[in-house]
């Protein structure tokens, strides 16, 4: 196994570990229904987004905030800045305060959020949300709120949608679902599926496409053996399969970091870097919650690893987003036999 060492110029210490691992998972029944395209991050549209008078208003008020806005639905997915101090009972109370002093002329659908979980860490509360629309679960929405232990909202994302609309044509059934679902794949297979329908917000350039969906999940069993557990989203209206991709993952780059958990001074432990930004033979992906990645490459490619993602971007050279800085990024060559492994300090 070669192994290659790296070490770049940063004000903080991270380890990496990029593997890459032998190919097992039926990528061929894999269906993706984000494109790619429509994810990239355009300075233009940014730009013309912090331009909105809403958020114009909030940072007159607020001071310095730092936003990346969600480009489907123009609302910031993530925004972080100074404490804002905002009164309420618990962190859920305050979260929606902080939402209907700041932010009531984006029209949020307010009336369709429900509270999830609220989570404590040592510093921090987050106020969770999800949205409901007729019934109906909307997937991935989330409205997150995050504040010191004092009150003080220091960070939140309105992954919401408003104005949905949906085709009114009549569903096909949950059995003609299941059929669907198991298309192509094979041995003995266990089909379970939700009892309600749910809603897809498919993304696009400036808006969504929102279907009603079952979701399903296709369990494969071969000699006794599970091989497959194919998470399944099938378009009520057309029968479309939306999404299918197995959860048994046998394939993958991992991208690993060595942290400390608590605060300076603590042991580092090696931790998995998750919804960072990869690009591997010129494709872009992104790593899942455990730092993996999912790819169905043979032989050598070169993956590009950028220090930004879904929830943070790391400058250097300079302090802001809008200018004087450069993420850190770094090139290597990945087979189904290499583990590389970079050491940032």
């Amino acid at each position: 196994m070669n192994k290659f060492l790296l070490t770049l110029s940063l004000v903080f210490g991270l380890l990496f570990t990029v593997s890459a691992f032998e190919e097992h998972d039926h990528e061929n029944l894999r269906i993706d229904y984000v494109n790619p395209e429509y994810m990239l991050i355009s300075d233009a549209v940014q730009s013309e987004l912090r331009q909105h008078p809403v958020w114009q208003n909030f940072i007159s008020h607020q001071g310095v905030w730092y936003v990346r806005f969600n480009q489907s639905n123009g609302l910031p997915h993530r925004a972080m800045g100074a404490p804002i101090y905002v009164g309420g009972a618990t962190p859920t109370d305050k979260a929606l305060n902080f939402i209907n002093d700041n932010f009531d002329l984006y029209s949020l659908p307010l009336d369709e959020i429900r509270a999830g979980k609220e989570i404590e860490s040592p510093n921090f509360y987050f106020a969770n949300f999800y949205q409901v629309h007729q019934g109906m679960n909307v997937i991935d929405s989330r409205l997150m709120v995050k504040m010191t232990k004092d009150g003080g909202v220091i960070q939140f994302g309105m992954d919401v949608h408003s104005n949905i609309e949906l085709s009114t044509d009549p569903v096909i059934g949950l059995d003609k679902a299941k059929e669907i679902a198991a298309t192509d794949i094979h041995g003995n297979l266990t089909i379970n599926a939700e009892d309600n329908l749910s809603i897809l917000p498919i993304p696009l350039h400036r808006s969504y496409d929102y279907r009603r969906v079952y979701t399903l999940v296709v369990e494969q069993y071969e000699d006794g053996n599970e091989h497959g557990n194919y998470s399944v989203y099938v378009d009520a209206v057309t029968g479309e399969i939306l999404s299918r991709y197995n959860r048994i993952q046998a394939t993958g780059l991992t991208i690993n970091g060595e942290s400390s958990p608590g605060s300076l001074p603590s042991t580092p432990t090696i931790e998995g870097l998750p919804y960072l930004d990869v690009t591997i033979g010129g494709t872009p992906y992104q790593t899942n919650i455990d730092g993996v990645i999912n790819v169905p490459f043979t032989g050598s490619q070169s993956a590009n690893v950028r220090l930004q993602g879904e929830w943070a971007r790391v400058y250097s050279g300079g302090s802001t987003p809008y200018g004087g800085g450069s993420t850190p990024s770094f090139t290597t060559t990945v087979d189904d036999t290499d583990t590389v492994f970079i050491n940032s300090w």
